[in-house]
């Protein structure tokens, strides 16, 4: 499209577009398409179909929106740990509690001096452990080096 055509939307028009012009019957009348034909001697003839189709709104449309389905999500292992309401050292029902660590590397050296829960997470390789107040670890597990050095100034003690 040179400058002055494009000013005016004045396009030359094509002169493939006439050969591929075609008329279409629809329940709305004759409607103006492209159509492009290829012609077979023993099979009907192959053709393609850009436009024909009314742009007319039907009134008495029925739209029916169907709620969609979602797909299962599969529960956490975490959420199924807690709602067996069992702690996992004892194996006592009622109520329990969460006990999570940091890191499994914390847990320590693993032998006779490490405490029962302790043992219990390295076995399950689990940072987290589902017990009853009476199994609770009272105290914290030591923290690591890296996590002391700022102590000093978190408490304010030199």
């Amino acid at each position: 499209m040179n400058g002055e055509a494009r000013k005016t939307r004045n396009a030359p028009k094509c002169p493939r577009s006439a050969r591929y012009k075609a008329r279409t019957e629809t329940g709305y009348g004759l409607r103006t398409c492209f159509e492009a034909r290829i012609r077979r001697d023993t099979k009907p003839d192959l053709v393609a179909r850009f436009g024909g189709i009314p742009l007319l709104r039907k009134k008495d449309a029925v739209l029916i929106d169907r709620v969609p389905v979602r797909p299962p999500h599969p529960r956490k292992e975490l959420i199924h740990r807690l709602l067996t309401r069992r702690c996992e050292l004892c194996s006592d029902p009622g109520k329990v509690v969460i006990h999570q660590v940091r890191k499994l590397a914390n847990l320590g050296q693993t032998g006779p001096g490490q405490p029962a829960w302790a043992a219990k997470m390295a076995q399950m390789r689990r940072k987290t452990l589902v017990v009853c107040f009476t199994d609770r670890p009272r105290e914290r597990p030591p923290r690591p080096a890296s996590c002391l050095l700022g102590a000093s100034i978190v408490t304010g003690t030199s």
